[in-house]
């Protein structure tokens, strides 16, 4: 890991991510919270390991500062636990569904409205040609 830590300026890893769409999810935490961060994608240049890593056969080397590492742990751990659910409030779930069938008596209204003012326009055309 020395090597790793010369090269990187004193980089560490902190998790190999099983595909690339989960280091950048990692790194988007990382951000969030303050911490730099370097997703190693960058190193591969030829496409076939490039297809592996994007299908998740490579893993992909999350790296943040040494001395930031302890930090970083903890943003990681926190992002991995899942989400607690949260019951449902009947009155949250009311209104809900009163939204939803406001917006689909609006949706009815407008298309009720296009029909009648396509009807009106085919008329008007049909008596301006001497129906």
């Amino acid at each position: 890991m020395s090597d790793l830590q010369t090269d990187l300026g004193g980089y560490v890893l902190l998790t190999e991510a099983p595909n690339l769409m989960r280091a950048h999810l990692i790194a988007g935490a990382l951000e969030d919270a303050g911490i730099p961060f370097h997703v190693g994608e960058d190193n591969l240049a030829d496409e076939w390991a490039m297809s592996l890593k994007l299908r998740g056969g490579l893993g992909v080397p999350v790296l943040v500062p040494s001395e930031r590492v302890e930090e970083a742990r903890t943003v990681f751990l926190a992002m991995s636990q899942p989400i607690p659910e949260v019951e449902e409030d009947e009155e949250l779930r009311a209104h809900g569904s009163a939204r939803a069938r406001r917006q689909r008596l609006f949706i009815l209204g407008l298309l009720a409205l296009s029909g009648a003012l396509t009807l009106f326009f085919v008329v008007l055309r049909w008596l301006a040609h001497g129906g």
